[in-house]
């Protein structure tokens, strides 16, 4: 009874502890992809501050919190040294996901369907000045 009792704990203690023995995933920017130079997103692991990977990987380098309930920050990198320290970081067992810093853009134009003025179900929502009423044109 008691060899099945300390194996069960033996593979409890082996569940709680995958999570922190594996590595985590680097992402790396795509062909053509705009990043911000010498910054990255780094994600931790539940219960790791980043004071210990600062210390400990890149102790030049700042970071700022984006989320507390994510654990996920921008760190700002000395010049020159984001790719090692992606890899380096992708690598840390405390460490989630690290991604660039990638720059993102939006279009706000119109739309680029040919028939759109075809399209009957559209219906374009004006408020009025005062923001009290909504007037309906099609």
């Amino acid at each position: 009874m008691s060899k099945h009792l300390r194996s069960l704990g033996i593979l409890l203690i082996g569940i709680a502890a995958a999570p922190y023995l594996s590595a985590g995933t680097e992402f790396t920017p795509g062909p053509g992809e705009s990043t911000v130079a010498d910054t990255l997103i780094v994600s931790l692991k539940p219960g790791t501050g980043i004071a210990q990977i600062l210390t400990s990987v890149v102790p030049q380098a700042t970071a700022s919190l984006i989320s507390s309930r994510a654990n996920t920050y921008l760190l700002h990198l000395p010049p020159g040294i984001q790719t090692a320290l992606s890899k380096t970081l992708g690598s840390h067992p405390l460490v989630e996901y690290v991604e660039p810093n990638r720059r993102r853009t939006v279009n706000l134009g119109g739309p680029h369907d040919t028939n759109y003025s075809l399209q009957w179900a559209l219906i374009i929502f004006r408020l009025s000045r005062r923001g009290t009423t909504c007037r309906i044109s099609t």
